[in-house]
């Protein structure tokens, strides 16, 4: 689909709504990328960067501007996209997979562990699906608009030659109308440029295995009020000693996540350490099983 029009055509032929549907995840999910992207490229200061702070859902919401009776719905068709051979799709199973494992060892949310909607009361029925389409986006591990599409636009350029014959013709179209609107703007000379330039050139990073762990636990971390010494002992049974050289107490990795990856939340500095009975523990182990 290469429009919002394809989708409704399709839709109309074979009476059904997800193709609508599908194109505007598509556009969400994009949305979500394009905003990483843009902190990352447009503040060099981390201390200026906010990551997982709920812009999933706010802009879920944007896009779909649902009633509560039109949840069920979208529910099943974010369920139907994601296990479709796309790209976007890929990108919302790598959220759907840690929730998966939340409800298994929980029994929240929607699932085989819990009652099916349809069978309660429509009001908890809608709620649950609700509660869980917000804890799909915090899983979704997350200026200027026509700047964040020129971005795109250029490495879509540059890689032309590498995309199948029908994302081309979207490119090109896509292209035709953003020439049109800003032929004359700076960003057309940005454009050129970026389009000119090579691959950038791949750089040390020498606490990958440190962010990677923080950055794939810490929706529990917000969900269940982990203090900075909770994440801690949950990152020492993780990591090696060596990995952890950059936060070597509570007050250290606090600072981290706040100054070098743009993670913050409330109670991050409290004292409160619950050890083995911390709450989201075994769906930490999980994640990490060797």
């Amino acid at each position: 689909m290469n429009s919002f029009e394809d989708a409704q055509r399709l839709d109309e032929a074979q009476n059904t709504d997800f193709h609508v549907a599908a194109f505007t995840f598509q556009c969400w999910i994009s949305e979500l990328l394009n905003l990483a992207a843009v902190q990352i490229a447009e503040k060099p200061n981390p201390d200026d960067r906010a990551f997982q702070n709920g812009a999933a859902w706010r802009s879920f919401l944007q896009h779909f501007s649902p009633k509560p009776e039109r949840f069920p719905g979208l529910f099943c068709h974010l369920m139907s996209f994601g296990e479709h051979d796309d790209s976007m799709a890929e990108f919302l199973f790598r959220a759907i997979a840690p929730l998966a494992t939340e409800h298994e060892i929980t029994g929240e949310f929607v699932g085989k562990h819990a009652p099916p909607p349809w069978r309660l009361p429509r009001a908890k029925g809608i709620l649950l699906i609700r509660s869980t389409i917000i804890r799909l986006c915090e899983w979704c591990f997350d200026p200027d608009p026509q700047k964040r599409e020129w971005a795109i636009l250029a490495i879509n350029n540059r890689h032309f030659h590498t995309m199948s014959q029908r994302s081309q013709a979207h490119f090109l179209n896509h292209m035709s109308d953003a020439i049109d609107e800003a032929k004359n703007s700076s960003k057309w000379s940005q454009f050129i440029a970026a389009s000119k330039a090579g691959p950038p050139e791949e750089m040390p990073w020498p606490s990958l295995s440190l962010d990677v762990a923080i950055i794939k636990i810490w929706p529990l971390l917000k969900r269940h009020g982990w203090s900075a010494s909770e994440l801690l002992f949950r990152l020492r049974d993780l990591l090696d000693p060596a990995d952890l050289k950059p936060c070597p107490d509570a007050p250290a990795l606090a600072h981290y996540c706040s100054h070098n990856l743009g993670l913050r939340q409330k109670g991050l500095q409290s004292i409160r350490n619950r050890g083995k009975n911390l709450p989201g523990l075994q769906i930490a182990r999980h994640f990490f099983k060797p």
